[in-house]
């Protein structure tokens, strides 16, 4: 296996891991331990470790290693408005077909009712696409 193959593969794992809940935000990652894990040496990780620090999913601290980041209140709550433009775009993206206004949610809103139509519009949207 090349080396190109190696981190690829490591990569995969590691945010696998961590998309998964497997490392706890705030584990500390070390590239020894991971690569015993991993079957590999800890230059692969280390790539992949930085690899991951470009997309946000491990934080490299100087001097300190490598760690999953903590999600505080700000973070959290950016996630979730997040969260809410997508789904508005999912529903939008059907044509009015499903209009909901997602921002009634905060106010007591039907979610049941928001969760239905999102998913019929994404099952609408899927059988037009094949």
């Amino acid at each position: 296996m090349n080396a190109g193959a190696t981190t690829e593969r490591v990569h995969d794992a590691i945010r696998r891991m961590i998309l998964t809940r497997g490392l706890r935000p705030g584990a500390r990652l070390d590239p020894a331990v991971l690569a015993d894990g991993l079957a590999t040496s800890a230059t692969p990780v280390r790539e992949a470790l930085n690899q991951l620090c470009g997309a946000g999913l491990v934080d490299a601290r100087p001097g300190g290693g490598f760690h999953v980041p903590m999600i505080d209140a700000p973070a959290l709550a950016d996630l979730y408005r997040w969260n809410e433009d997508i789904i508005g775009i999912i529903l939008r993206s059907a044509g009015g077909r499903f209009a909901v206004d997602t921002r009634e949610q905060e106010h007591g809103g039907d979610i049941a009712g928001a969760a239905t139509s999102m998913l019929a519009c994404m099952r609408y949207a899927s059988s037009r696409a094949t």
